[in-house]
């Protein structure tokens, strides 16, 4: 079910001096295994402005391209299906979802032309939090496969249900956030965590277990910890601690974009973002029990951003 901004006080989207925002963001991504290549893309809403932001991270070239819209959506809804359009002249990106199961993501803009069909297999993780003002809801799939074609200006790419996730989360959050965040998964396991920095900061910590047909979701501690060696940010590898998880990362390749605002000359930054591709080994503990996750792939996220 999709949130009704409408309802959020008037004074939350017209009011720039208000410590607090409404937002709203559907995201994925996709890992191909044969290339180590990371697909990302995202819709976002907020009351200045609604945003696409796509990131194409290959290891194997060294490189990672973006693509960014800024404008308006139209209905995030239609007939109660979710139809997500980023439109101008030139551009198109288009998340539609055709029924609970089945989804398909299409852009298409100079040099580039996507189109996946995205099937869910797992069960979703649903979490929320509320703190006086402050208040977040999280829809998450993981165990996702896409398939389909990726031409981007650097060359073209199969995916063959490449594995992967969806999140949708929204809520009135403080306008200035700092976060960090890591989704990784494997045949077994599916690990989601995220950590907020400042005031109303919002924790959380998820695993889906897979046993035989089985699986289900659990929350997890969420005082975890990201830890990395100091003035090296993204040169050494990181690692997740908890009482309840133990995961080195190695990272692959990073990806870091900076927004400034006005979009046309920037003088002040409005948002900072870094993705990782990272592989991960740990071990997890699950009703008590240590499990070893064995080779994982996803993300690693460090974001900043005003509102």
């Amino acid at each position: 079910m999709n949130p009704d901004l409408s309802r959020v006080p008037k004074d939350l989207f017209s009011n720039p001096f208000r410590a607090f925002v409404a937002k709203e963001r559907w995201n994925s991504g996709f890992h191909d295994p044969e290339t180590n290549s990371w697909l990302e893309f995202s819709f976002d809403r907020s009351p200045r402005a609604d945003g696409f932001r796509l990131s194409f991270l290959q290891p194997s070239a060294r490189r990672t391209q973006y693509v960014r819209w800024d404008g308006r959506f139209g209905r995030p809804e239609v007939d109660d299906q979710l139809r997500l359009e980023a439109v101008r002249p030139g551009f198109c990106a288009r998340h539609q979802r055709h029924d609970e199961g089945l989804s398909r993501f299409e852009l298409s803009t100079q040099g580039w032309e996507i189109d996946l069909e995205i099937r869910s297999t797992r069960i979703p993780f649903r979490t929320g939090d509320r703190q006086f003002e402050a208040s977040y809801d999280l829809h998450q799939r993981s165990g996702l496969l896409a398939t389909g074609t990726i031409s981007s200006p650097e060359g073209n790419l199969d995916l063959v249900h490449a594995p992967g996730y969806s999140e949708h989360s929204w809520g009135v959050l403080p306008r200035r956030t700092r976060n960090h965040r890591v989704v990784l998964q494997n045949d077994r396991f599916c690990l989601h965590a995220s950590v907020d920095a400042g005031p109303f900061a919002n924790r959380c910590v998820g695993a889906l277990h897979l046993d035989g047909d089985e699986h289900r979701w659990m929350l997890l501690d969420p005082q975890v910890r990201f830890r990395n060696s100091p003035g090296y940010e993204w040169d050494t590898p990181w690692r997740l601690e908890s009482s309840e998880m133990e995961l080195n990362m190695e990272i692959l390749q990073v990806a870091t974009h900076r927004e400034g605002v006005p979009p046309f000359a920037p003088v002040l930054e409005r948002s900072s973002k870094s993705t990782a591709l990272v592989r991960a080994v740990g071990s997890v503990r699950i009703d008590g029990i240590w499990h070893k996750t064995g080779e994982m792939h996803g993300i690693l996220e460090e974001h900043s951003s005003r509102w």
